[in-house]
């Protein structure tokens, strides 16, 4: 079963709200569970996304603002970077996911987007670690994506 806990201790009035963070509350002994950020301006999928994650054992801060991301990639490194390309109408999710990778903030990124232009965009900020993931996917769309195998 999963529990959420607060990620932050920004004013849930402020700009940045404090985002729920999802852990999986049985990690495997032994063995640090994957840290995730995920980036989605859409609630119902933001919280769908991050229920799934959990499920697969991953310590997961979800957010639905680029500046909340922003916020909780000065707070922790995250193994991976879960977003969406556009965010809240700008394309602005891949562009975060470059920068957070090139600060050694976040390990491998997903770009997800229902727009196959999209793709494309997200090839101009292509890393090494950079995987398109299309919307709408399947719960093992999304582990095939994130399970950091190429």
């Amino acid at each position: 079963m999963t529990e959420p806990h607060p990620a932050s201790d920004t004013d849930a009035n402020s700009e940045n709200p404090a985002p729920t963070s999802v852990r999986n509350t049985e990690p495997e002994r032994g063995k640090r569970s994957p840290k995730v950020l995920v980036l989605e301006d859409e609630p119902t999928l933001l919280e769908l996304i991050s229920e799934m994650l959990a499920l697969r054992g991953m310590d997961v801060t979800p957010t639905n603002t680029v500046a909340a991301a922003r916020h909780q990639l000065t707070l922790a490194t995250f193994d991976l970077f879960l977003t969406d390309i556009v965010v809240q109408g700008e394309f602005s999710g891949a562009s975060l996911a470059k920068e957070a990778q090139e600060q050694g903030q976040a390990g491998r990124v997903v770009v997800m987007s229902g727009h196959p232009k999209q793709r494309a965009l997200a090839g101009q900020d292509n890393t090494e670690r950079l995987r398109f993931l299309k919307k709408p996917f399947s719960y093992d769309e999304l582990v095939e994506s994130v399970s950091g195998e190429d």
